[in-house]
């Protein structure tokens, strides 16, 4: 993400995941070593409104060097087409979500799973969550929703205990607009 204020760079999270000035970091398997991204700039949590989104500074932007892409796993598909390994799947733009499409969720413990948009505009909000079949665990939120090489969401939680069935996800084009960044494209 780059802002359109700016031109900072910026990871998108989710808002749950850390307050304005929280630190986040890196493992670098290379080196076993953690590594500083940086502080959570801006945050919108579900606690106080009906979004999940936030972007954290990259203080060393040359050393984090951003990509235009998604590193997705081999998944299964929840009623929809798996995906297949690609660590470089390239990001051309972003999307807006309709009930039945394909989206997919690369998250840090589930890795990746597809699914159908069941339904947008979760509880009511215009614009806000949009409820999917993928599969997901605790630990996910912040992942990234794409499909056809777009950028769709940002996972954010789940509508019930189930595992698969009931993922929610911010969307990416009002998470952007609100948080005054844009996604980076291939």
């Amino acid at each position: 993400m780059q802002s359109t204020v700016d031109s900072k760079w910026y990871v998108m999270t989710a808002g749950h995941c850390g307050p304005q000035g929280r630190e986040f970091w890196a493992y670098q398997p290379s080196n076993a070593s953690f590594h500083l991204i940086g502080q959570v700039h801006n945050a919108i949590d579900p606690g106080t409104s009906d979004d999940d989104m936030a972007i954290i500074t990259i203080n060393n932007v040359r050393g984090w060097d951003p990509k235009p892409w998604v590193y997705v796993k081999n998944g299964a598909g929840q009623g929809v087409p798996g995906s297949t390994e690609n660590q470089m799947y390239p990001i051309t733009g972003t999307s807006g979500n309709a009930v039945d499409s394909r989206v997919c969720m690369s998250g840090g413990v589930t890795g990746t799973s597809c699914g159908k948009v069941l339904g947008v505009n979760f509880g009511g909000v215009i614009g806000g969550k949009a409820l999917a079949s993928y599969c997901r665990h605790g630990g996910d939120s912040g992942a990234a929703v794409f499909d056809g090489n777009k950028a769709k969401g940002i996972h954010s939680g789940t509508a019930s205990d189930a595992t698969c069935g009931s993922a929610l996800y911010q969307g990416i084009v009002e998470a952007a607009a609100k948080l005054h960044v844009r996604v980076v494209t291939a």
